[in-house]
């Protein structure tokens, strides 16, 4: 059977790239922010306190001798295991993040990384380890690869050691998950503010009062999700043709109960030519639907719009350089670099692990990979 995937080949020459253009960002990836070095390593230290409070919790005699950071990057949480093991190795797929950790190693008489291509973990003697960890690595390995690393990381484990390892399970539309219900597409809507004409391609804001006419609560949506509910307006000729699609739109601030009623601002920009024309108002879930597709009353009122008065030309508007902080799309000879993701369900981790004798300590939620995935850790021991 086929894989979908990246072969393991292509998975050195991709994660080789980031260690090589941008080893930070693509260890920890923030969309809004480039890693200064001592922040990002202290992000390692207070993560790995935090888990070894957890995993001593559930391991209180667990032998600290050993320890493997598989998918080790530059080294972020190797170093800080370092502090808390008498010896500490991490073992990565990419070349030049293992040159980086070398480099980095802030305790080299300890602290060890190992450049491993295989998919296995062969070059390790099996019971080696008191701990092994992984997170936000297996998410990025196909998942006929992950099932060996798992089996693999088992192996190496002492008796009475802990693994610790986190993956995706299941893969979530973030527009599934939030958009409405369609019997929540139905509203009444009505104009505050007297509107008959307008000149030509000028802006004003009328309040339109907005009623919740169905029996569904309307949300407010969390910053990072783009499915806002509010009220949008487009512009239609005499015959019913669309002049301007999606002019203004204004979103809800609060969550809108059924039966509740809310006046919103909407800014509208008049069509650039004169002439008879109506003005559309309806309710709409970004991305999702408007209204109208579910037969929601569209309020509409007809505006003349007037030739636009002629005026002064203004001044061109001063340049202001803001510096962009997004993390550039990493390119190598020429080729975009790539990371995928991908999961295993949660069931099947705990069959796998069964299979290889694997004693489950627990297994949490975590929110590794954002809203779109669900996401759960591991703490296993072996006899």
């Amino acid at each position: 059977m086929t894989q979908q995937g990246m072969s393991i080949e292509d998975l050195q020459w991709h994660w080789d790239g980031f260690g090589k253009t941008n080893p930070l960002w693509a260890i920890l990836t923030n969309q809004e922010k480039r890693w200064d070095e001592a922040e990002f390593f202290q992000t390692g230290v207070d993560h790995i306190k935090v888990t070894m409070e957890r995993v001593l919790a559930l391991q209180p005699n667990l032998r600290q001798h050993r320890c493997l950071d598989f998918g080790c990057g530059v080294g972020r949480l190797t170093q800080a295991l370092a502090g808390h093991f008498d010896w500490a190795h991490g073992v990565d797929i990419a070349p030049s993040m293992v040159a980086q950790a070398r480099a980095y190693n802030q305790y080299p008489d300890t602290c060890f990384y190992h450049l491993n291509s295989a998919p296995h973990l062969g070059m390790f003697q099996s019971g080696k380890f008191d701990f092994v960890h992984t997170v936000i690595v297996l998410q990025h390995i196909r998942p006929d690869y992950s099932r060996t690393y798992i089996t693999e990381m088992l192996r190496l484990l002492a008796p009475g050691g802990v693994l610790l390892f986190q993956i995706p399970a299941e893969y979530t539309s973030l527009r599934d998950k939030y958009r409405l219900p369609d019997r929540a597409f139905h509203a009444r809507l009505s104009l505050d503010t007297p509107l008959v004409t307008l000149p030509a391609g000028t802006q004003q804001t009328v309040l339109v009062r907005l009623h919740n006419a169905s029996p569904v609560t309307w949300p407010v949506m969390p910053l990072a999700v783009t499915y806002y509910v509010g009220i949008g307006n487009h512009w239609l000729t005499p015959t019913g043709e669309v002049a301007v699609l999606n002019d203004g739109r204004t979103y809800l601030a609060a969550p809108l109960a059924p039966a509740e009623e809310v006046v919103l601002p909407l800014t509208i920009t008049a069509p650039q030519q004169p002439g008879h024309y109506t003005l559309t108002v309806d309710i709409v879930q970004e991305a999702v639907a408007w209204g109208a597709y579910h037969q929601s009353p569209v309020l509409r009122v007809d505006v003349d719009v007037s030739a636009a008065s002629p005026t002064p030309a203004a001044p061109p508007p001063a340049v202001v350089q803001i510096a962009d902080t997004r993390p550039p799309t990493e390119y190598l000879d020429g080729k975009q670099l790539q990371m995928e993701m991908h999961g295993i369900p949660r069931q099947a981790v705990l069959e796998l692990l069964e299979q290889h004798g694997g004693i489950v300590l627990d297994v949490e939620r975590d929110d590794c990979v954002g809203e779109e995935w669900s996401s759960y850790t591991y703490y296993v021991t072996r006899r």
